[in-house]
């Protein structure tokens, strides 16, 4: 996904094809080397994980809370943030003050 639009390929198809407003055609782009899993560098970059961390999980596991409203509207507070799903599946989240 670029400002272009959508390119894709496969291992087994030597063309690249560009989704945009114009609808979809063969383009020159390249794609460079995915075949290496990039996600742990991404998800993992500043984030707080580990051994160090499990205590400290625990505990606001612990301190948790959930409740199931009259209207059927599932309810946590987690960490002092407030995650609702109604029974369609909408997900909304606040922060607690």
């Amino acid at each position: 996904m670029w400002y272009k639009g959508v390119s894709f390929t496969s291992d087994q198809c030597a063309l690249v094809y560009l989704v945009d407003a114009a609808g979809t055609r063969t383009t020159t782009d390249s794609f460079s080397d995915l075949s290496q899993d990039l996600s742990l560098s991404v998800y993992y970059n500043e984030s707080r994980h580990g051994a160090p961390y499990i205590q400290e999980a625990k505990t606001i596991l612990d301190e948790s809370q959930y409740w199931l409203s009259d209207e059927g509207i599932e309810n946590w507070i987690i960490n002092n943030v407030r995650v609702s799903q109604t029974p369609d599946g909408l997900v909304s989240g606040t922060e607690q003050q």
